[in-house]
């Protein structure tokens, strides 16, 4: 397959899969996610134009002028903040919203280049977006099924994104929300702080999970 804060562990270096179920589970999303984002070229499209056009506006809420897409209990929204270049333009929150009462749980965080594709997972501290804390065994099993119900095609798509994403990189996800609740176990007063937005991240490239993917399909099928 070919596409078009805190680090936690190296940005190079295969981590392990959970099952061979899980890994099955990337190959198939990671076929999904190139037929998407080709889809997209052909339109002569970038994921980063569909979620603001042209150039995007430090702060402001994408898609739309709304605190978060999507309809059901799994939402989110991008934005940037005021210094980002092409190599992270912005990135996405993503959350569960449970029943619509109260706080909602922030899953996980996602940064995004400048061509739309994903370059680093990050964890924020629970103050970042007043969620209701979440632990990463929780998180981990709402986003092996995050789907967004759009409030438009383009929300659904970027939904579709986001879940496909997610499906390639699930080993890095855990490995980046099971620091953070490492982290916090030790530091509980870290909670509170401030000064730390970011608890846990792990920088990630599309193209060296294709290549871990294709050589556990060699080791399988020599």
């Amino acid at each position: 397959m070919r596409p078009g804060g805190l680090t936690v562990g190296p940005t190079t270096g295969a981590l392990p899969w959970q099952s061979s179920a899980e890994r099955r589970r990337a190959r198939r999303a990671g076929r999904q996610l190139v037929m998407l984002l080709h889809a997209l070229a052909a339109r002569g499209l970038r994921l980063t134009a569909l979620l603001y056009g042209e150039a995007p506006t430090p702060w402001a809420v994408y898609p739309a002028a709304v605190r978060t897409a999507g309809s059901g209990r799994y939402r989110y929204f991008f934005h940037v903040h005021d210094r980002h270049s092409r190599a992270e333009v912005g990135h996405f929150h993503l959350f569960d919203h449970g029943d619509g009462r109260g706080p909602g749980s922030h899953l996980i965080g996602l940064a995004i280049d400048g061509d739309g594709l994903p370059v680093r997972l990050f964890a924020t501290n629970p103050w970042v977006t007043a969620e209701r804390p979440c632990t990463a065994a929780l998180a981990l099993r709402h986003l092996g099924q995050f789907a967004p119900r759009g409030d438009d095609e383009t929300c659904t798509l970027i939904g579709r994104y986001l879940g496909l994403v997610l499906a390639v990189f699930m080993p890095q996800v855990r490995s980046v929300l099971e620091a953070r609740d490492q982290r916090l176990r030790k530091t509980p007063r870290l909670a509170a702080d401030r000064r730390v937005p970011v608890l846990s991240a792990r920088r990630i490239c599309l193209r060296r999970q294709f290549r871990d993917l294709d050589r556990h399909e060699e080791e399988v099928w020599p």
